[in-house]
């Protein structure tokens, strides 16, 4: 081991005795710099991440470390000193060890001094940084298997140019193993095995999939091994020059034998790991963004089929897009993540689509996104496509930044469906006749209609005894009738993990009216509350939640006058209103409810309620009674005082319940005993509910106008319920996940602030502006005497204009000047940090290159003016 330190030391400190140090740091410093800010367009992508950054490390290194090791070999060969070297009292693997050491070394110091641009993009953003953590780990580790390439090359000859030229073609040899340029050279029944054993082999691949900020083990063990198995090289050609230690020469053939059982050593052991060890990782992003959630991982451990799924992206439209980029590399890594978890189920092909290629058809005939690339027309596409072996097809016809958040759910339900082609079963209980009667006139619902696109549609009575056991969602809609059997098959389908959408409403205004009197309805309210206890969540029936800041517009009556306010209990949700974390309600607009109740968590409850829907906090609880009066609006807001609380209109209920029947099976309807128990009693069991306190919310006139066409987000909603509580335990368990896009907080608090400042004074003048173009059109008119002389008439007119027109210029002028100032401080900031990452290192290396030569010098004179005898 001292042997290597010594090696390691005395190399490193030459690399100083030299220019060399400095130029290369420079060179890599000032390299990098360019490209980020100007090649890249640092700037203008808009993100806070170092992607342009590390996006050109590949080719830089590919170029850089051949200059650092080209001379570890060649020069000693040129000089004379290999023979020397090799007779030392150390070891030949301690010499090339310690020589790719020192080499590596430098290589992670020149690294370190781009830490500076590192800072930068957490001045001006919020950065991930564990991917950036993870970006410079596998720069490094990208720059040894460079680095040890090139002193195996720089090992085979004496002169330094070659072993740089030759290092540098083998360097760029290895980042395009995976360009399709060069596989289109192979013929047909090679291209399959070729496209494997050059991606399994290429830099770029390793590192790319680092750079999204995951350490996976495969992936550092190919770098690792790729250094162990070059510098096993090198030892090889060293011995096999050496002269004066017999023990090392062991023969042509005989080495020959070595360096192949070496390869093959170095390819089995990827090999093993890719197959064996797939999805080993450390996973290094703020908020693991490639970390399965146990959701996902349970679905994919249920694909029992094999499952293909083409990812058709279009590369100009990923880098005309800023947003697109981050959101891309995400997509990638999470279908790799699947992928691997699936045990080789799921297989995953990524096409390239150009236009007016036989890809771009494809994604037609799929009916993916497309969106224009130019002028000309040419569409972009980054969608996903899924078919499993009955021919099943699945799409997400664009993979949407804004959805980022629910990538995991979204791809996870993507796989879902292909594995489960089965139509889904939906059972309802219907107490708002919105299953209609076809044969006696009365159409379905929309809501119901859009169910039946997608599921099987089944009813049931109030009066059932037992959900089916086929039954994927069971919809309680309004239950005011349900008997005590049909709540009881309700608290065993729920417990043994039937997931349901339940509607309850303190007044239920669209449902069956009364027959003595059609202005209210038979059963007004339902809130089934011993099943609800037994799930954690209360409504109180005699409470309509009204809201000021979301009441609709109305039309009542004062006296024989129509008024129009504001009718507190029919509420308008949007915005803020909806759980943007939760992906039933993350991507809602507007939706509708009347006459809603308030969910509340019960005392005591083991399960877990998260609201989905929830109003402001200018809202109060109204007697239902005075509700179902219908009074006068303004009587309502006159009778308004805020409580301050944000009330739950919808919820999400999972967890451990208790079953509401602890005696058992009700009677049955004839009053005889509990009857034959088909089915032990379920006492408890996981739930998985969501939980809506207005029925009303389903009627045609809050779903669709009378063309059928949506006028809410109604009916998503229903949609989006129903497909999470379709996925099972594991899709429901899947939420929201973490940001991806970050962009540069700094930068638009300083646009913000600009805006502030300087909107208010341009608006000024563009109205001056205004006011003189209009009087310039009055003054223009043509002079009409009124008993004045018409020749001063015209002269005073033509001053005005000259005034008006000098005075238009000004304010042009400084409309520009404000416009400028808009953009100034940014622009300035935008050139310091230009100056400071590209030229501040190679000045403060510059500078500290001539302070050590100017001291050394200083030193060398004064020990010269020293007399002879002292």
């Amino acid at each position: 081991m001292n042997g290597i330190l010594v090696v390691a030391r005395r190399e490193f400190f030459s690399y100083f005795s030299s220019a060399l140090a400095v130029v290369f740091i420079g060179v890599f410093v000032a390299a990098n710099g360019a490209a980020t800010f100007f090649v890249s367009d640092f700037f203008g992508r808009g993100q806070a991440d170092l992607t342009a950054f590390f996006s050109y490390h590949p080719w830089l290194l590919a170029v850089l470390m051949p200059a650092i090791g080209m001379r570890l070999w060649a020069e000693e060969r040129r000089a004379g000193t290999l023979e020397l070297l090799l007779t030392l009292p150390v070891t030949v693997w301690q010499l090339v060890l310690g020589k790719f050491l020192a080499g590596w070394a430098f290589a992670a110091l020149a690294l370190a001094m781009t830490i500076p641009i590192w800072i930068t993009v957490n001045y001006l953003g919020e950065p991930d940084n564990g991917v950036i953590l993870a970006s410079y780990i596998g720069s490094l580790l990208m720059a040894g298997a460079y680095l040890a390439l090139s002193c195996c090359i720089s090992a085979l000859t004496g002169n330094v140019v070659t072993a740089f030229v030759l290092s540098v073609a083998a360097s760029i040899l290895m980042l395009m193993f995976t360009q399709e340029s060069l596989l289109t050279l192979l013929p047909t029944w090679a291209a399959g095995f070729a496209t494997d054993f050059a991606s399994g082999i290429s830099f770029s691949r390793h590192f790319d999939a680092i750079t999204r900020g995951v350490l996976e083990f495969g992936d550092v063990l190919f770098f690792v091994s790729f250094i162990a198995l070059l510098l096993f090289l090198n030892c090889q050609v060293l011995e096999a020059r050496s002269m004066n230690k017999p023990a090392m020469n062991t023969g042509i053939a005989g080495r020959l034998v070595v360096v192949v059982s070496a390869i093959v050593i170095f390819l089995s052991i990827n090999l093993i790991a890719s197959l064996k060890l797939e999805g080993a990782q450390v996973d290094l992003t703020e908020q693991k963004l490639f970390t399965l959630a146990d959701g996902a991982k349970a679905i994919l451990a249920d694909v029992r089929e094999p499952i293909k799924v083409t990812l058709y992206r279009s590369r100009d439209l990923i880098n005309a897009v800023p947003d697109l980029q981050p959101h891309a590399t995400q997509v990638a890594g999470l279908l790799r993540s699947f992928e691997q978890q699936s045990g080789g189920k799921i297989s995953v092909d990524v096409v390239d689509v150009q236009p007016f290629s036989p890809e771009e058809d494809q994604a037609l005939a799929y009916k993916l996104a497309g969106f224009n690339l130019n002028r000309a027309g040419d569409k972009g596409y980054f969608g996903l496509v899924g078919t499993n072996t009955v021919d099943t097809l699945e799409t997400i016809p664009f993979l949407d930044p804004s959805r980022q958040a629910f990538l995991q759910y979204d791809l996870a339900r993507f796989v879902h469906r292909l594995a489960n082609p089965k139509e889904p079963k939906v059972a309802v209980v219907d107490g708002m006749s919105m299953l209609g009667v076809r044969d006696a006139g009365r159409m379905p619902w929309a809501v119901v209609e859009m169910l039946s696109q997608d599921y099987a549609v089944t009813p049931l009575p109030p009066t059932m005894t037992s959900v089916p056991p086929d039954t994927d969602v069971l919809i309680v809609a309004h239950p005011a009738t349900l008997t005590p059997q049909a709540e009881y098959a309700i608290d065993q389908f729920v417990l043994g993990g039937g997931p349901a959408l339940v509607f309850v409403d303190p007044f239920a205004e669209r449902s069956a009216p009364s027959q003595q009197n059609a202005m209210i309805p038979m059963y007004p309210s339902s809130d089934i509350a011993p099943l609800m206890t037994a799930w954690g969540v209360a409504m109180d029936p005699t409470k309509v939640v009204g809201d000021s800041d979301m009441a609709l517009q109305t039309v009542g009556t004062a006296g024989r006058q129509q008024v129009v306010a504001n009718y507190l209990p029919w509420l308008k949700i949007d915005g803020d209103a909806f759980n943007q974390d939760d992906p039933v309600t993350a991507r809602l607009n507007v939706m509708r409810m009347s006459s809603a109740g308030a969910l509340h968590p019960v005392d005591g409850a083991t399960t877990t309620m998260v609201p989905l829907i929830q109003t402001t906090p200018n809202s109060m609880l109204l007697d239902q009674a005075l509700v179902m009066q219908r009074p006068n609006p303004n009587y309502l807001l006159g009778q308004f005082v805020p409580s301050g609380v944000r009330q739950v209109l919808a919820a999400e209920v999972t967890g451990p319940a208790h079953t509401a029947f602890p005696d058992g099976k009700p009677a049955d309807p004839e009053g005889g005993d509990k009857g034959s128990e088909t089915a032990p009693q379920l006492t408890s069991g996981n739930v998985n509910l969501i939980v809506v306190a207005d029925a009303d919310m389903l009627a045609d006139d809050h779903v669709v106008n009378r063309n059928g066409q949506p006028v809410s987000s109604n009916g998503d909603f229903v949609l989006n319920a129903v497909e999470k509580l379709a996925g099972g335990d594991a899709l429901i368990a899947l939420r929201g996940g973490g940001q991806v896009s970050r962009p540069f907080t700094r930068l638009q608090a300083m646009q913000a602030s600009a805006d502030e400042t300087y909107r208010a004074k341009e608006q000024d003048l563009t109205k001056e502006l205004a006011d003189i173009q209009q009087r310039l059109l009055e003054l223009q008119a043509p002079v009409q005497s009124g008993g004045e002389d018409l020749q001063a008439m015209y002269e005073r007119q033509q001053a005005e204009i000259t005034t008006a027109n000098t005075r238009m210029m000004e304010v042009r002028r400084e409309l520009r000047d404000i416009r400028a100032a808009l953009r100034s401080d940014v622009d300035r900031m935008d050139t310091w940090l230009k100056v400071l990452n590209i030229g501040l290192v190679p000045i403060l290396l510059i500078l500290a290159a001539l302070g050590v030569a100017l001291w050394q010098r200083a030193r060398r004179s004064s020990a010269n003016a020293q007399p002879v005898g002292e």
